[in-house]
């Protein structure tokens, strides 16, 4: 019996060691990520490439506003460049603990235009980011798990599994590859419903502004539909004191200056 009581406890205490030495949960790493401190306001202008299958180019520019409050995020993209999405605006309010508010400008139309939650999946304005993917998911929108730990472009990572909860989702799961150093997410990998790689995020550049290590490039590949998607920050500054009122539906069809 003594040595049986033995054997037993023996186990429980290599099983808690193992644990222990496994290192965090995938859930706690994504938890990370979205609490990474980037400041309570950002601005920067933004240059945006599509290249179709042919290898055709398109350019436009924009501007880029993001703010804090609390736990919640504020996102206003406005366009400057072509003359025929100049002006178009788009407004992401984050909630966090319930469901994000979008709205979208059309200059055309002089009309802000709400955009419903069931829209959310659909591409935004001919790139390859849907609007769920411009404002980041929240990491209690899936269940995480941490598949090991791996090397990319010589920087020590995490490779993370996602499934998403909600049944509308168009990806059965995802694959992270997040940044130990700090909890950025260096890649991403997109699967659809037939387990198929559908998209592939990946961070081009990445460099400290104002001590706050920033994405400055990163890029969003369509590998079924042979389209990609390019985004490159410049004149990037945190902590400017953006004004509250731009982040209102109200006030989009006011251009930023």
């Amino acid at each position: 019996m003594i040595r049986c009581r033995l054997l037993v406890a023996v186990a429980s205490l290599m099983a808690v060691t193992a644990l222990a030495q496994s290192g965090p949960s995938g859930e706690a790493i994504m938890q990370a990520v979205d609490a990474r401190d980037i400041g309570r306001d950002e601005r920067a202008e933004v240059l945006m490439v599509m290249e179709g299958p042919g290898g055709e180019r398109r350019e436009r520019r924009l501007i880029r506003l993001r703010r804090s409050e609390g736990p919640e995020q504020q996102v206003r993209i406005q366009f400057q460049f072509p003359p025929d999405v100049r002006n178009t605006a788009f407004l992401l309010h984050d909630h966090g603990s319930r469901d994000d508010d979008r709205w979208l400008y059309l200059p055309s139309l002089r009309k802000v235009k709400r955009i419903a939650g069931a829209q959310k999946y659909r591409n935004f304005l001919g790139t390859d980011f849907t609007y769920d993917e411009l404002g980041g998911r929240e990491p209690e929108e899936d269940n995480h798990t941490l598949e090991g730990e791996e090397t990319l472009d010589g920087r020590s990572v995490y490779k993370i599994r996602s499934v998403p909860k909600e049944s509308a989702n168009p990806y059965s799961y995802r694959l992270a590859w997040v940044w130990k150093e700090v909890p950025i997410v260096l890649q991403e990998e997109f699967y659809d419903r037939h387990d198929r790689l559908r998209k592939r995020m990946r961070v081009l550049d990445l460099r400290p502004v104002q001590g706050i290590e920033t994405v400055l490039k990163r890029e969003m590949v369509d590998l079924q539909e042979k389209h990609r998607t390019e985004l490159t920050f410049s004149a990037l500054r945190y902590d400017t004191g953006l004004d509250a009122g731009l982040f209102e539906p109200r006030s989009l069809d006011r251009p930023v200056q």
